[in-house]
């Protein structure tokens, strides 16, 4: 970790690295950097352009993959697909393709997001902006593993990457500790600056939806968003007499049951109109470092109920703007929805504050703002 590196003239380009759309974040975040950074070029480099599907699937990969992961022939398709873009062969190439890349370019500095590869250069302050590290996964519950195991290797490419790091913005105060806990990073150099949403704001909360009793679900990964958990509760709820409705976005699981309805995979666009016709949201992740579905459903003045892990109780404030639970607690995430969906005006209460939580915290705006500080103090401008 590198907190005290030499200022430099704020002259030159803003290496942005990136790999995908890191759940429509990197989008977010560059607009905003845009904004901020005003006379700075933005020069966006997508490693995915870089790092070809052949490179992860090639020979050279797939048997480091086999050694570190010691995969068999049974192995689940999604854990192959996972661990291929997970391997230190990997990690390594993207490095090398950067460097070749942004080699000539005059920045200022480079600020990467996620921590799958080093975009660092040499001589130029290098920031990092992280939602989660590989070690934080051991804070979670044993019954709650992630899908790979990291090597010996990765882990050693991973540390070396945050020591070289100016400094580190995470998107979670849970993730912050895990860096100066796990890693042994220096506090002074690990900066909490929260993360936005990525839905536009409503103009109006209608009142009339609290009283619906529809619960949203909008996640991807059905397994790890907690969905089967949260299908058992909403059996209990009906047996129970309540006549809530369950709404399923972002993926699509097989479900037959009476009031449940499964959409599946939708644009970014067209997430409001889910989050404005709920009564609450329900995502009871098993593991969870910052998830922006919490902030975005809040913004749309819901209550969330959703797992005591990760980063989630920064986002969701127990008995304020929505409820906590333990993970795998079925019953416990079954009355905690009852609680909310039997009472409108308690819903309605909290979804308030919910919403005005989001709004002091998690905007893009102060992200930025907070990054910015940083950044030009570093480099030697003035604010």
């Amino acid at each position: 970790m590198n907190p005290g590196s030499p200022s430099m003239s704020a002259t030159g380009d803003i290496a942005f690295v990136r790999l995908g759309s890191f759940s429509h974040i990197n989008e977010s975040l560059k607009r905003e950097l845009s904004r901020q950074f005003h006379g700075y070029r933005i020069d966006d480099v997508e490693v995915g352009d870089l790092v070809s599907r052949a490179d992860r699937w090639g020979p050279a990969n797939l048997l480091v993959l086999a050694a570190d992961q010691r995969l068999k022939l049974a192995t689940s398709a999604q854990r192959i697909r996972e661990a291929v873009a997970k391997t230190d062969y990997i990690f390594r190439l993207s490095a090398s393709r950067i460097r070749e890349r942004l080699k000539g370019g005059r920045y200022a500095f480079s600020l990467q997001t996620s921590v799958l590869y080093d975009a660092s250069l040499p001589d130029t302050p290098h920031f990092i902006f992280a939602d989660n590290t590989a070690l934080a996964n051991r804070h979670y519950a044993p019954e709650c593993p992630p899908l790979l195991v990291p090597s010996t290797a990765w882990l050693r490419l991973e540390r070396e990457l945050f020591r070289k790091a100016t400094a580190i913005f995470t998107m979670s105060r849970f993730c912050a500790q895990s860096l100066v806990d796990d890693y042994g990073c220096a506090p002074e150099a690990v900066v909490c600056v929260n993360s936005g949403t990525n839905v536009p704001a409503p103009a109006s909360i209608g009142e009339d939806r609290y009283a619906a009793r529809r619960i949203l679900f909008v996640g991807v990964d059905w397994g790890r968003k907690g969905g089967p958990e949260l299908l058992d509760a909403f059996r209990q709820l009906r047996a129970w007499g309540v006549p809530a409705t369950l709404t399923v976005v972002g993926c699509s699981p097989r479900i037959s049951m009476p009031g449940c309805e499964v959409v599946g995979r939708v644009s970014p666009h067209a997430l409001p109109q889910y989050f404005a016709r709920a009564s609450v949201f329900c995502m009871p992740s098993r593991r969870e470092p910052s998830a922006t579905a919490y902030a975005e459903a809040s913004l749309y003045g819901l209550p969330v109920v959703a797992t005591r892990i990760g980063g989630t109780p920064e986002r969701v404030i127990q008995g304020e703007t929505g409820y906590l639970v333990q993970p795998g607690d079925t019953m416990g995430l079954a009355r905690a929805l009852q609680r909310l969906l039997d009472n409108p005006a308690r819903c309605r209460r909290m979804g308030e504050e919910a919403r005005r939580h989001i709004e002091r915290a998690f905007t893009w705006e102060r992200t930025v703002s907070i990054m910015k500080d940083r950044i030009l103090a570093v480099i030697g401008q003035a604010a």
